[in-house]
């Protein structure tokens, strides 16, 4: 006997989804949404890697029309928060149920604060995880290339390396 059918579900398949502009064409989008209903027909249980996750924020972060792009993530994230349910058919992978609420507490700083400026999750990500460290006994500084990431760096460091 064959067991349950479990799907793992890349960025592509995401972005057609969500009909992420520049990303997707409709039949393709058309075909996805044939594919997952005929799935959930098949009591199919769907997995969304976490770096995935991040790349189908970012390519929704750099949608030009601002509206667009906040509609987008706040789909984003309602399926993400689906997949905290208990029922649920869709995990994020790797999870822990201890995380859940710091995930879904930086997805809303990251929709409500860095959509709007631009940012993309990764980046966000980053910013997000030196504030979190912050406090009076420790110093933290971000290594990157990327100016406008360094720029968030909650202690300046001196002599600081962001390419060439």
């Amino acid at each position: 006997m064959v067991g349950r059918l479990l799907i793992i579900v890349d960025t592509g398949y995401w972005l057609e989804l969500f009909k992420v502009p520049g990303k997707f064409n409709e039949k393709a989008h058309n075909e996805i949404i044939k594919r997952f209903k005929k799935a959930i027909k098949q009591n199919a249980r769907f997995y969304w890697p976490l770096p995935s996750v991040y790349e189908t924020a970012n390519l929704m972060a750099q949608v030009a029309n601002g509206n667009h792009r906040t509609a987008l993530v706040k789909k984003r994230y309602d399926k993400i928060a689906e997949s905290f349910e208990p029922n649920s058919i869709l995990t994020i992978t790797p999870a822990c149920e201890c995380e859940q609420q710091k995930l879904l507490a930086f997805l809303r700083e990251f929709s409500n604060t860095y959509v709007p400026q631009k940012v993309g999750l990764v980046d966000a990500a980053i910013i997000y995880e030196a504030r979190r460290l912050k406090n009076k006994h420790n110093q933290v500084h971000i290594w990157t290339v990327d100016q406008d990431v360094k720029s968030h760096e909650p202690d300046a460091e001196k002599n600081p390396f962001v390419g060439r």
